[in-house]
């Protein structure tokens, strides 16, 4: 069996085809630096469904907090610790769409195989991944539905769900619930924190500063302060 090789570019008759579509009800979870804004919509071609051409933006955002942590915070695949100053220079925004918007639906049965892509078009290349969101921004049933962005399976944990939400006009204004930071000191968010933890066996690592020190950054392994679930 020869190896898969790249992705499929989308098909000659793509426009032709029905999408799968589903309109997205309750909340979003998006993770960011403190200092910037809780809702950025980018365009900077780095990111898997960014516009090849750089005419709308996008929004990344989980449907979970789980999605939300693993894909900031596992980029690096086969790291699995992460440092207290990492989680608090980030803060976890949940955030609402006014109206559920219109989005591709990559996450169930079947829906991959009728549009003609498989799973490497959300864990594959991203330029490739990049024509694909074209193909659907500019899909006639835009025109009709008003297709807001696409759902699919988060690449470091497939059970999880991310959306990439598109810059475009119509598109469901969306309302800011709450931000606070990832390494926040009240119940809630260190019970948080040690759920999403314990899920992907991930280590707390705690930098510490020592100002007798030239180097003052000193890390030390500090897990004993969250409970984990067994």
């Amino acid at each position: 069996m020869s190896e898969p090789g790249p992705h499929p570019e989308p098909p000659s008759d793509f426009r032709d085809r029905t999408l799968p579509m589903l309109s997205l009800g309750g909340s979003l979870f998006r993770t960011h630096h403190r200092d910037h804004l809780p809702l950025h919509f980018g365009r900077t071609g780095r990111n898997r469904f960014d516009d090849p051409l750089g005419s709308y933006s996008v929004l990344y955002a989980g449907r979970d907090l789980f999605a939300a942590f693993i894909e900031t915070f596992g980029q690096e695949t086969g790291i699995r610790t992460v440092t207290t100053e990492e989680l608090k220079l980030r803060s976890l925004t949940e955030f609402y769409p006014a109206e559920p918007p219109v989005l591709i639906n990559l996450v169930n049965q079947g829906c991959l195989a009728r549009i003609g892509a498989d799973s490497r078009l959300f864990a594959g290349d991203r330029l490739i991944a990049q024509r694909w969101s074209r193909a659907i921004y500019d899909h006639p049933a835009s025109k009709i539905h008003g297709i807001h962005g696409i759902l699919y399976p988060a690449r470091h944990n497939h059970t999880r769900h991310a959306v990439a939400v598109f810059s475009r006009e119509r598109s469901p204004q969306l309302q800011v619930i709450r931000s606070r930071s990832w390494y926040g000191q009240d119940a809630e968010s260190r019970s948080t924190l040690a759920a999403v933890l314990n899920m992907y066996g991930f280590s707390l690592v705690e930098m510490t500063t020592h100002p007798e020190k030239k180097n003052p950054g000193k890390a030390h392994d500090s897990q004993g302060d969250l409970q984990f679930e067994e």
